[in-house]
């Protein structure tokens, strides 16, 4: 969870909603979704490079239309950046697929025809005797095999290299998941993994007749800690805490940032 998420989780969370939809009101932005996302966001975290760009867009007078919105969007919001990289790879292993079907589509057709011409060859050979007739067919046979072996070749590479590109696709996607159950502040899962991986729980305990245990964490006072020393000093001590949970909580037990706290 980004330190801009965590603030929208917290105390000042309707203070700036409040906020965000008035500059919505005073600049003429339509209160979509995607638009309040924006400017909580802008509100949020004034200095960012989303608020930098929007403050760049207002002063020369561009009107924010839904395009607007969706590049920015994509360029500065962490999930809708997420479901982008999560698009492109399967557009990629779509285009992988592809190639590798054309190339064995190639490789059948040649291996189809090279059959008929060896059936056509022996037939051949049964009734010539003519020597300069059997070294033509022959020849024709060693020139029909070079072809095969050549489409062959270029199928084995096309499969290795669609190997190697599948299997960079498969690690970033699994990167892609990772990063998407994992909290940005502490490195512990999310609320995201955290819902699943209690289902799964929940749905083994129950088929093999066993119990679980769910304990609850939260740092005492932490409000006033954040007051007194900033957000920043905060953020640090909340890794901390969390660094010590996700040392006691290894496998089979499960760690997770539960909310904006």
């Amino acid at each position: 969870m980004s330190d801009v998420e965590t603030t929208l989780r917290g105390p000042e969370a309707y203070k700036i909603a409040t906020r965000a939809v008035e500059l919505m009101e005073r600049h003429q932005v339509w209160p979509t979704a995607l638009n309040f996302e924006l400017w909580t966001h802008y509100v949020a975290d004034p200095n960012g490079a989303l608020a930098r760009e929007l403050t760049r867009l207002i002063s020369l007078g561009e009107p924010m239309t839904e395009l607007v919105s969706e590049e920015l969007a994509a360029t500065y919001l962490p999930k809708a950046r997420l479901n982008e990289q999560i698009r492109d790879a399967g557009d990629l292993l779509s285009k992988e697929l592809e190639a590798v079907s054309k190339a064995i589509q190639n490789a059948q057709k040649t291996n189809v025809a090279f059959g008929k011409e060896l059936a056509g060859a022996s037939k051949t050979l049964d009734k010539q005797t003519d020597v300069d007739a059997i070294k033509a067919v022959v020849g024709g046979l060693a020139e029909a095999t070079r072809r095969v072996h050549k489409e062959n070749q270029s199928l084995e590479a096309r499969l290795a290299d669609s190997t190697a590109e599948v299997e960079r696709l498969r690690e970033h996607l699994e990167q892609v998941r990772r990063d998407a159950t994992t909290d940005g502040l502490t490195n512990l899962a999310n609320r995201k993994a955290f819902d699943e991986e209690l289902d799964r729980a929940c749905a083994e305990a129950e088929e093999a007749g066993t119990s679980i245990c769910l304990a609850v964490l939260d740092i005492d006072h932490f409000k006033g800690f954040n007051d007194t020393w900033g957000h920043q000093t905060g953020d640090q001590v909340i890794r901390y805490v969390a660094s010590v949970i996700g040392r006691v909580a290894a496998p089979p037990r499960f760690a997770a940032r539960y909310g904006g706290e």
